[in-house]
């Protein structure tokens, strides 16, 4: 057993997205690179779950469900999008996701959290709604008329 905890500890270590392990009695087993490099944060520094909810800045929402709670087996607990503080002072825009990985029989259940960086796209998200809302003043307040067809030339 222990061997195969190894493994995937192992393999998580080498995952392309930052991704937690913990426990159901919520200590952190493991994370790998890219979640320490990208919060700023080591294990040693944060050995709880909990915590990390309160260091990155998510303890207030409902979104810290995914760091307090292991998923019943089969389910999947989708964390939401939310804003959080990296211990660089940055802001980024995550999407956390969880799921136990651990046998239903097994006397302590383990979890894995994923993130997602989606901060490129909710600046795109802003970035397109500024230029709506840019357009639609345009069009409502032009002193000539505007025409707009479809690519078949209908009105």
């Amino acid at each position: 057993m222990r061997e195969d905890n190894d493994q995937l500890i192992s393999l998580i270590n080498h995952f392309p997205f930052p991704v937690m392990l913990f426990s159901e009695s919520g200590e952190v087993l493991s994370i790998n690179e890219n979640w320490e490099r990208i919060f700023g944060y080591s294990i040693i520094e944060i050995p709880l779950a909990k915590d990390w909810a309160e260091i990155i800045g998510t303890e207030e929402t409902d979104s810290s469900i995914v760091f307090k709670e292991i998923p019943k087996p089969q389910q999947i607990i989708n964390g939401g999008e939310f804003e959080i503080r990296t211990k660089r002072r940055g802001v980024r825009y995550w999407e956390f996701t969880s799921a136990t990985i651990s046998k239903s029989d097994s006397v302590d259940k383990i979890a894995l959290l994923s993130a997602t960086d989606i901060t490129d796209r909710r600046k795109a998200e802003r970035a397109l709604r500024i230029s709506e809302t840019q357009f639609r003043a345009f069009f409502t307040s032009a002193s000539v008329g505007i025409c707009m067809n479809d690519k078949e030339g209908y009105l």
